[in-house]
């Protein structure tokens, strides 16, 4: 997603009428994902009052006591290489100049990804930060097919096709020679992008592609290498619950494997009516509906895989928050304790957990419903991470998450083969480099216990100009947020030399 990720601005977790009253959507309440974002989305902007008040800002005059920056609009061609097609998307997009130095002043571009856009990403984040440090000028852009950037019937069939990354980028680079021209920037200007997660494997794209346009590019938590059977996510996120430095231990790994190993054996026998009560399901699990159970097992691993991935900023999702229940004694067994983490984050604001794989599927399939629709098409076309689960080899989840299991949404919802998804990922690995990406002035952030950071260059390779920084003890994109005091050690060391090394690239000449 990837979040995408990554400033979450988005609100994913739409509630229908029904879930309002306490009720459970089918559809909506079956990504535990969505729940968490939603949090962590209200985590990040419950302090943004702290983070301009850190940085001397006054509020403005709008009804959220944030800065005016009005959103705008511009026309992209739909399809930018058939100049046969003359039909157009609308781009959304934020420009601040309140720390712009001046024509000859850089401009950060902060690259969306597969959520919308707000305002919030030109106010707050770790590249607001370096603009006012280094007087530039700060634009956010959509991307195509998010947010408002889409067109008036949404992801149709018809639609989707034109939602690829050589047309987001396209989209990028027709934006900075718009704004270059009608702002009057001096040829000499120096663009540097900013991205996170899937937008950082953007950022790098677009520099590696485009260096004539693009300066540099901070890449951060960046999957740049696509990949079908991503198995290595969850022996990962395995790797970072046994971690203490974020709270995770051995026995915290040991506990959760084992727990769901007892989930196999009881699915094995029979036993679904024992954990449909367990695990308080909305409808029974019944042998004759297997995607339902697939869809039960990926919903209990949510919750590890979320702690894993933000860590810290989950707060009471947190892997020290997941370690303690599931090494708390008095709980009783492995599987017991288990099913506290589900009645703790799972069902903590419905009364049943919703495990209908049609419910996802339904949503995935509405072009004018689903915001995951668009990212769900990008992974089955080009991108992968297909999140599967190899016990043997260190994934402490269920082996139902096989990469069968995980293909089907993909022939499900929009008829495409695992076939047709393998030839898209080959075909990206093949046009940007995958893990081995070319070009200089590009610097790769990933945090030590993010289990993206297997798809992106965690260390420097030969014949490469290419920078790499370790956050240890980092979640996803967590150099991204604004700095807070009580932010660890190593995250605040780690912003300094991000801005050491931008500052370093900025004095340079850009022929270098």
């Amino acid at each position: 997603m990837k979040v995408s990720g990554l400033l979450l601005v988005v609100l994913l977790l739409v509630l229908s009428e029904s879930t309002q009253r306490g009720e459970a959507s089918l559809t909506e309440g079956t990504h535990y994902v969505r729940e968490l974002k939603q949090r962590l989305l209200y985590n990040r902007q419950s302090r943004l009052p702290e983070d301009l008040s850190l940085r001397g800002i006054t509020p403005g005059m709008d009804s959220d006591g944030l800065p005016q920056i009005p959103p705008q609009f511009m026309e992209q061609p739909l399809d930018h290489f058939d100049k046969n097609n003359n039909r157009t998307i609308q781009q959304r997009f934020w420009v601040d100049r309140r720390y712009w130095e001046g024509p000859g002043g850089p401009v950060f571009l902060f690259i969306g990804g597969e959520v919308p856009l707000s305002k919030y990403n030109v106010l707050v984040g770790s590249h607001v930060e370096l603009a006012e440090r280094m007087g530039a000028m700060v634009v956010a852009a959509e991307h195509r097919f998010y947010g408002q950037s889409t067109l008036p019937e949404g992801a149709t069939d018809s639609a989707l096709p034109f939602l690829r990354v050589p047309q987001a980028l396209a989209d990028l680079v027709g934006l900075i020679r718009t704004l270059s021209r009608d702002l009057d920037l001096p040829e000499e200007t120096r663009w540097v992008a900013f991205g996170g997660s899937y937008s950082g494997a953007l950022a790098a794209w677009l520099r590696e592609k485009f260096p004539s346009l693009i300066f540099a590019a901070i890449a951060s938590s960046a999957p740049v290498r696509a990949k079908v059977d991503f198995h290595e996510f969850n022996e990962a996120v395995g790797r970072s619950l046994a971690n203490p430095i974020v709270g995770g231990s051995k026995e915290c790994l040991r506990r959760v494997s084992e727990a769901f190993a007892t989930i196999d054996k009881m699915v094995q026998s029979g036993r679904l009516s024992e954990l449909s009560h367990d695990f308080s399901s909305c409808v029974p699990l019944a042998a004759e509906n297997p995607r339902d159970v697939d869809t039960f097992v990926t919903n209990l691993a949510a919750v590890f895989i979320m702690a894993t991935t933000f860590n810290a900023e989950a707060h009471d999702a947190s892997v020290a928050d997941v370690c303690t229940t599931m090494t708390d004694d008095s709980l009783g067994n492995s599987y017991t304790r288990l099913t506290h983490i589900n009645k703790r984050y799972l069902i903590k604001r419905i009364p049943c957990t919703v495990n209908l794989y049609q419910g996802v599927i339904s949503e995935l399939r509405d072009p004018q419903r689903s915001e995951l629709r668009p990212w769900f098409y990008q992974k089955c076309t080009e991108l992968g991470f297909l999140q599967t689960c190899r016990p043997r080899e260190g994934c402490p989840f269920s082996k139902l998450l096989s990469l069968e299991t995980t293909a089907a949404m993909c022939a499900d919802a929009f008829g495409l083969t695992q076939q047709d998804m393998e030839r898209g990922v080959e075909s990206t690995n093949r046009m940007f480099g995958g893990d081995r990406p070319t070009g200089s002035r590009l610097l790769f952030v990933n945090g030590d216990v993010d289990p993206w950071r297997e798809l992106s260059v965690v260390t420097p390779f030969r014949g490469s100009a290419v920078k790499t920084l370790t956050v240890r003890g980092g979640a996803h994109c967590s150099d991204t947020n604004p700095s807070l005091s009580r932010d660890p050690p190593a995250l605040t060391q780690a912003r300094k030399a991000i801005g050491q090394q931008l500052e370093a690239w900025l004095r340079m000449s850009r022929d270098l």
